[in-house]
């Protein structure tokens, strides 16, 4: 299949925004938190994770979902569920889906090879993000409750046990890189020649050497 796309990349470097673009390009989100905040509230959950905090919180997502990957036999046993969710869906219509939320990069190797995805990986500068961050917290009002840097630190992996949150991994997956550090249209360019260069959009127009390569660029 080539109608899958995986988004990686750090906390605030433009992951909601690129699903935002690329569902008005017809894909479908499939937002990973999204269904683990449903799966909270099932009964299934609460009889398997009874400690579990509410209302549910990043950190709680994260202490949750690291403690399923360290009790499962696999540490993609996330990504699993998604596919197998996918394929279900496939089954009756034929769609296109954006993925947001995997944060391991065994759960993103199974949907790449499993569902054929293309991993574009959004990266932006640390004083950027951590900007972006203060915004964020300051509208959801939730501020002091963890600073950007711990967040940070722990959502890349570092100093963190190998089941564990690992951005910085995934990112070495990516099929291709862009970076974020400007307006909303220049993400949305930096998307479009993303596709582009894909092959999921479109013929490529740009090749190596051109201005915007360096940009967007192959790991």
């Amino acid at each position: 299949m080539n109608n899958m796309i995986v988004l990686v990349g750090p906390i605030c470097a433009g992951k909601g925004e690129s699903v935002k673009f690329l569902e008005g390009k017809g894909y479908k989100p499939f937002i990973f938190s999204d269904s683990l905040k449903k799966a909270f509230h099932s009964t299934t959950f609460e009889r398997d994770f009874p400690n579990t905090e509410y209302p549910v919180s990043r950190g709680t997502i994260y202490e949750t979902v690291t403690t399923a990957r360290l009790i499962s036999p696999t540490v993609d046993v996330f990504a699993r569920v998604v596919v197998d969710e996918i394929n279900n869906l496939q089954e009756r219509e034929r769609l296109q889906f954006v993925f947001d939320g995997l944060r391991h990069p065994e759960e993103v190797t199974y949907v790449k090879e499993h569902l054929g995805a293309m991993v574009i990986g959004l990266t932006a500068a640390d004083e950027v993000r951590e900007s972006r961050y203060k915004t964020r917290q300051k509208e959801m009002d939730t501020a002091g409750k963890d600073t950007f840097r711990e967040v940070d630190l722990r959502d890349r992996g570092i100093g963190q046990p190998a089941y564990g949150t690992r951005v910085d991994d995934c990112m070495e997956l990516a099929d291709i890189i862009v970076t974020n550090n400007g307006t909303l249209a220049d993400l949305h360019f930096g998307l479009d020649n993303a596709l582009l260069h894909l092959g999921l959009e479109g013929q490529s127009r740009q090749t190596e050497g051109q201005p915007w390569f360096d940009r967007f660029r192959r790991l």
